[in-house]
C-alpha cells in the first residue's frame, strides 16, 4: 500500500473514531446514539447521491462564449474560451478549469463544486488569474436537478463589500452560467454570462 493510501486510510479511521467517540459520549449523557450508528451515519454521509448528479453537466470538454459587463448598462466585452470538467475524489466534486483570452490578455480560472450531504447545500470555490482571492459559494438546487443558485461575499477593487449570485443551468448541449452583482440597495446587475457547448 502506498504512503498516500496509508495516510488516507488513517485520516478516515481517525475521522470515524472521533465521530464514534463523540457519539459514545452522547450516549453516556443519555442521547441514545452508539458507535455503530455513528459509523453508519458517517459512511452514508460520505457517499455521492442524487444531488451530486447535476454537477455532471460540467464534466467534459466545452467551447465557451463569454459576455462580461463592467457595470450596469455597460456594453458587453465578448470573449471565447474553453472549459474542461472532471469528477474528482470519487465522484464527490467536479473540478472545472477555464481558459480564454479577454481583451488580449490570457485568462485562467478554476472552480470546484460539490454537494454537502450533511448541510444539504451545494458548495463551491473559485480562483482565477484576475486576482489572488478564493471565492467560497454556497447554495441550493432548483428542485428539478437542472441548476443551482449560489451566493458568495466578495470585495471590489476598492475594498467595498459586495455579494455575488451565480446561477448554473444544465442545457441539452452543455450548461450556462450567469453571474449577478447584488448592489447595496438590494438591486442587482448581470456582470457575466457564459454559454458552454460540449465539443
Amino acid at each position: 500500500m502506498t504512503n498516500s493510501r496509508i495516510t488516507l486510510w488513517l485520516a478516515m479511521a481517525l475521522l470515524l473514531i472521533s465521530g464514534a467517540a463523540v457519539a459514545d459520549h452522547h450516549e453516556e449523557a443519555g442521547g441514545g446514539n452508539d458507535m455503530a450508528q455513528a459509523m453508519a451515519s458517517a459512511m452514508a454521509l460520505a457517499q455521492p447521491g442524487d444531488c451530486h448528479k447535476p454537477l455532471g453537466a460540467q464534466v467534459g470538454q466545452f467551447n465557451v462564449k463569454m459576455k462580461i459587463y463592467p457595470g450596469p448598462g455597460a456594453p458587453a466585452i465578448e470573449a471565447d474560451g474553453t472549459s474542461e470538467g472532471a469528477w474528482i475524489l470519487g465522484g464527490r466534486f467536479v473540478e472545472t478549469n477555464y481558459s480564454a483570452t479577454i481583451m488580449g490578455q490570457p485568462f485562467e480560472g478554476q472552480g470546484v463544486e460539490g454537494f454537502d450531504n450533511q448541510t444539504k447545500e451545494y458548495t463551491g470555490t473559485w480562483r482565477d488569474t484576475m486576482g489572488t482571492y478564493t471565492l467560497v459559494f454556497k447554495g441550493n438546487c432548483d428542485g428539478e436537478n437542472k441548476g443551482r443558485t449560489m451566493l458568495t461575499n466578495m470585495k471590489d477593487p476598492m475594498g467595498n463589500d459586495l455579494q455575488n449570485r451565480g446561477v448554473t443551468t444544465a442545457t441539452d448541449t452543455g450548461y450556462t452560467y450567469e453571474s449577478y452583482i447584488i448592489t447595496p440597495d438590494g438591486g442587482e446587475f448581470k456582470n457575466l454570462e457564459l454559454v458552454a457547448t460540449r465539443k
